[in-house]
């Protein structure tokens, strides 16, 4: 028995990724109360991990400082009176690109008592601001149409909400004739016009616990997690489950649609913000489902 559980917040997922996989008799998309994180934590029995706040919790397992937020790298563009986040504006770094850019960071910022932390995976955590309280948005999760209208209403919110702003406004101008950036955009990458600082908040320190008693799974089945999030696979090791980094080229989701066909996945659950949708062999005999590609069935109801 062998389940695959895909996370897709903000439905980064793209039209050749959707046609490779095909269409199905998905069930009707489930709503997540408490969102994709609160779901996530509670498939390992770690409520705990769902209530501190995620760059804490990623601090914590990498032995950082745990006053850390996460600073995403965006591609911002410029509109008639405010900035726009396009669908393919969340960057990915290399963790060669993260290195650099957090040793730029360090001679300009540095004695401020600011500090860039470089993960191995290319995200990057930031230290340094202290009992800094605001709401923040995962950018991630900001949808297409949402981007559209511009970042205004997705800006920090709260107590320390305008630190943030006033750092992030700084970065940027950092940014703006950033080496790394010229060099991005002569191999024809998106640069990086922004860090996005969210996720942090009250001092966290995640445990180990053992495995079984963290991970309430079918110990008969095959549990494997796919995902890019730092913060779904820092849970997964404290989980000590199972986790792949998430291909969402159209080849991986091709052989994830053979193995349905051929039985051999048994079933496979897409998550995404709020709703999750899953799809098992059998339901090819659903036939009162109709059948629809993987988009349109997260995208059902949102």
């Amino acid at each position: 028995m062998r389940e695959l559980v895909l996370l897709l917040p903000g439905l980064f997922l793209n039209a050749d990724a959707a046609r490779a996989l095909g269409a199905w008799r998905f069930s009707t998309p489930s709503p997540l109360k408490g969102g994709w994180r609160l779901a996530f934590a509670r498939s390992l029995g770690r409520d705990d991990l769902a209530l501190a706040s995620p760059a804490n919790v990623v601090a914590a397992s990498e032995g950082l400082p745990i006053d850390a937020w996460f600073a995403t790298p965006l591609h911002l563009i410029a509109g008639l009176t405010t900035l726009h986040l396009p669908a393919d504006g969340v960057l990915r770094l290399t963790a060669e690109e993260s290195r650099e850019l957090a040793a730029g960071f360090a001679s300009t910022f540095g004695n401020e008592g600011l500090v860039l932390h470089a993960l191995d995976d290319g995200s990057l955590l930031l230290s340094g601001l202290g009992a800094c309280a605001a709401e923040t948005v995962d950018p991630a999760l900001l949808s297409e149409q949402a981007a559209s209208q511009g970042l205004a209403s997705a800006q920090p919110v709260g107590e320390g909400a305008a630190t943030l702003r006033a750092l992030m406004t700084e970065i940027e101008m950092w940014l703006y004739d950033l080496p790394l950036n010229r060099r991005r955009e002569a191999a024809g990458l998106l640069s990086i016009r922004s860090l996005w600082l969210w996720g942090g908040g009250a001092p966290h320190h995640a445990e180990q616990q053992p495995a079984a008693a963290a991970a309430p799974v079918d110990e008969a089945s095959d549990f494997i997690v796919y995902t890019r999030d730092p913060w779904a696979r820092t849970c997964c090791r404290l989980a000590d489950l199972q986790y792949e980094p998430l291909d969402l080229s159209a080849e991986f989701f091709a052989s994830v649609a053979a193995e349905l066909q051929r039985g051999e996945l048994s079933k496979l659950t897409l998550i995404t913000t709020d709703r999750a949708v899953s799809v098992c062999p059998s339901d090819r005999w659903r036939w009162w489902r109709p059948r629809r590609d993987a988009l349109s069935a997260l995208t059902e109801a949102a």
